[in-house]
């Protein structure tokens, strides 16, 4: 899909213009407008990380919103878990899922993908994992790694302490995110409170992941923002499906329908 496909002129990005933007093979439509910001009040000193925050949630999804489905393919689900005794200092589990992986892209450097640390019931930290780049990964590899890593010695965790399965579909990858990666959830003890960066990803110059931008008049934009609200409350059937404010707004779409909404646009008359 280009600009010249539907009819609207390329990007340039200036001052005061504003675009729609659609990850190719992604699930993602976004607009954007650049007019009224104040570069003033960019930056900044970062504040201490403490809870996993929904606009947190929101870029995790939208990062894996964004991803070309059909280069990437199908993810693995891993899971990591501790033994019954752990550290209970957050530097320490994230050294230890820095040093995994590490381990898993040596011996595999084509794996690339998103990690999210999460407290258990008990207390302790464990990570779910997103792994695409590879179609096997062997349950007695990950679970002598993870083992290792941690130094556990507990014959019970090297059995039960990670699991692994393939996604069957991007619906179930997706379904998985929401319900597992991207889950907020409340910090059990003193120990969550400042636990650092709650995800991330490894392997990032392997993400696929190419963006189209395309430069709207201000009629279009203003259209489309209205018509993505409709056409979401529609579709769904209640307003959290769409999120926008005076200068944007986005929504999960299909490339598909993200076309069509965009068509749809450009047939309707200036105002």
């Amino acid at each position: 899909m280009s600009g010249d496909d539907l009819g609207l002129s390329s990007l340039h990005i200036s001052p005061a213009q504003h675009f729609a933007e659609v990850p190719i093979g992604g699930s993602l439509l976004t607009l954007r407008s650049e007019f009224g910001v104040d570069e003033r009040k960019r930056g900044g000193k970062r504040r201490e990380i403490g809870a996993f925050s929904r606009s947190s949630r929101r870029r995790l999804l939208r990062l894996m919103a964004s991803i070309n489905q059909e280069v990437a393919g199908l993810p693995l689900f891993i899971t990591l878990t501790y033994p019954a005794s752990w550290p209970g200092t957050p530097k320490i589990w994230k050294r230890h899922l820095d040093t995994f992986l590490k381990r898993l892209r040596r011996g595999m450097p084509e794996s690339w993908g998103i990690w999210k640390l999460e407290p258990q019931r008990r207390g302790a930290p464990h990570y779910h994992l997103l792994v695409w780049g590879v179609d096997r990964i062997e349950k007695d590899w990950l679970s002598h790694a993870w083992f290792h890593v941690v130094g556990s010695g507990d014959d019970n965790h090297l059995r039960a302490g990670t699991q692994v399965q393939k996604a069957q579909s991007w619906r179930h990858a997706t379904h998985y995110a929401a319900k597992y990666v991207a889950k907020v959830v409340e910090r059990p003890d003193s120990s969550w409170d400042a636990p650092g960066r709650w995800w991330g990803r490894f392997g990032l110059s392997l993400f696929p992941i190419d963006v189209e931008s395309i430069r709207l008049r201000p009629c279009e934009f203003f259209h489309l923002r209205r018509v993505l609200r409709v056409y979401l409350r529609k579709k769904v059937g209640r307003r959290r499906a769409y999120r926008g404010g005076l200068d944007g707004a986005s929504a999960f779409l299909s490339n598909e329908d993200s076309v069509r909404l965009l068509r749809w646009t450009e047939e309707l008359p200036p105002f």
